[in-house]
């Protein structure tokens, strides 16, 4: 992989992991100052599903980078 293909593919991952990331931060923030269950098991569904986007984005990388280099584990296995 180039240096150029290396920058673009890391912005490509700042930008994807951010969007999510500003999701849960948002709907976090909102929890804190919400009384009603119902909203509140609204937003804890929306962050769950922000981080599963998140974890996808992440399991998509270690594939991307496995299919490149050969191997690439984390210790414990997982993303």
């Amino acid at each position: 992989m180039t240096h150029a293909e290396m920058d673009a593919l890391i912005g490509q991952m700042v930008h994807d992991l951010r969007t999510p990331l500003s999701a849960i931060a948002g709907y976090a923030e909102m929890l804190e100052e919400e009384s009603d269950p119902a909203t509140q098991r609204r937003f804890v569904k929306n962050i769950r599903r922000a981080a599963g986007e998140m974890e996808d984005l992440l399991k998509r990388v270690r594939a991307e980078a496995q299919e490149r280099t050969g191997s690439v584990q984390s210790p414990d296995g997982d993303v």
